[in-house]
């Protein structure tokens, strides 16, 4: 399962084998986040619970129906945030998902969360700070 801005979603899609496939077979959906994106503005998290809630619930459902036991989502309302300059509202996110993932961890639930924060903003030397403070709340970080 992938969860991603409909931002890219024809990017996305055109690098996805079986794309539509994947889609009825429930193995691949689509979230638009930008209703995320507007909450966290406002430090609104109640959309991120109710996602968090499906996510765990659609693991649950997967491991019934004995499919892979793994989800990664792809969630780009907190590079959305960063890329356009909310970084107090972009860090308070990533401290949330951050929260959430050992949560998961802790509870032996396989969810992964991957956040692709805009180059032109990690690689921003005046932003220092703020690529210190987003790395501080993730567990792998790729350049």
């Amino acid at each position: 399962m992938i969860v991603k801005s409909s931002s890219n979603i024809s990017y996305l899609s055109s690098n996805i084998d079986n794309y539509k496939e994947n889609i009825e077979r429930d193995e691949l959906r689509i979230v638009d986040f930008k209703p995320y994106y507007e909450s966290a503005l406002n430090i609104d998290f109640r959309p991120f619970k109710k996602l968090k809630k499906e996510l765990e619930e659609t693991l649950n459902h997967r491991k019934s129906e004995g499919k892979k036991d793994a989800i990664l989502v792809f969630a780009d309302a907190a590079c959305f945030l960063s890329y356009n300059k909310h970084f107090d509202e972009c860090e308070i996110l990533e401290w949330w998902w951050n929260e959430t993932t050992t949560e998961w961890r802790q509870n032996n639930q396989n969810i992964t969360v991957v956040c692709p924060h805009p180059g032109l903003v990690l690689n921003n030397p005046l932003l220092s700070d703020t690529k210190d403070h987003l790395n501080g709340t993730h567990t792998i970080k790729i350049d």
